[in-house]
């Protein structure tokens, strides 16, 4: 049984029915694609980047480990994920403005240049990079709940206008958040690695 699927069409319209037993779905640039077939439960890595006329993505199942979609600039939200054992999550330059609530086994989110999106959901206490440079509507960051928290890159978030408590050692990039005013509380015991900062009081 084959347990992982490739395609790479821009003509195709659709996708076959999905094996039962399917672990792996790559379907990138598959730009004709409006919706996906309903996805085993046996997934766990789902790769649709560049599917940019994809309007929906369909229930993920519990299995998901990894997913993939960026610049699918027509989906408007992504569907439920606490219920998934997600790690990985990278929606990289689509148009919704919130995602859903995280799964608590998230390691790394990634939505770089979201520039519609206006806030990130409460984050994991698992979670070790939050990447979401370029979202030029968010305002505020959640709690870092997790203090082992490795990466914040909030580059160019030009409406951000403060940053959470940080955890004690953390790799911090914010170069171009013109908006953005720090005080030393957040820095407060705290051993940061300052990459190109654009104002620190």
């Amino acid at each position: 049984m084959n347990k992982e699927l490739y395609f790479n069409n821009s003509d195709l319209a659709s996708l076959p029915p999905l094996p039962a037993l399917l672990e792996v779905l790559h379907c990138p640039n598959c730009t004709n694609l409006t919706s996906l077939p309903p996805l085993p439960l046996s997934l766990r890595v789902l790769n649709c980047n560049g599917c940019i006329n994809l309007k929906n993505l369909p229930t993920l199942p519990p299995s998901l480990e990894i997913l993939f979609c960026s610049g699918c600039t027509n989906l408007q939200r992504l569907p439920y994920l606490s219920h998934t054992r997600l790690e990985f999550l990278q929606c990289n330059r689509c148009n919704f403005k919130e995602l859903p609530p995280l799964p608590a086994s998230l390691y790394e989110l990634n939505c770089f240049g979201c520039v519609n999106l206006k806030t990130i959901p409460v984050l994991p206490k698992l979670i070790m990079w939050l990447m979401c440079s370029n979202c030029t509507s968010l305002k505020t960051l959640p709690p870092l709940l997790n203090k082992s928290l490795a990466g914040l890159f909030c580059n160019n978030c030009t409406s951000l206008k403060t940053l959470p408590i940080l955890p004690q050692k953390i790799y911090l990039c914010c170069d171009g958040c013109t908006g953005l005013f720090l005080t030393r509380d957040p820095l407060s015991r705290t051993d940061i690695q300052l990459y190109m900062f654009s104002k620190l009081i």
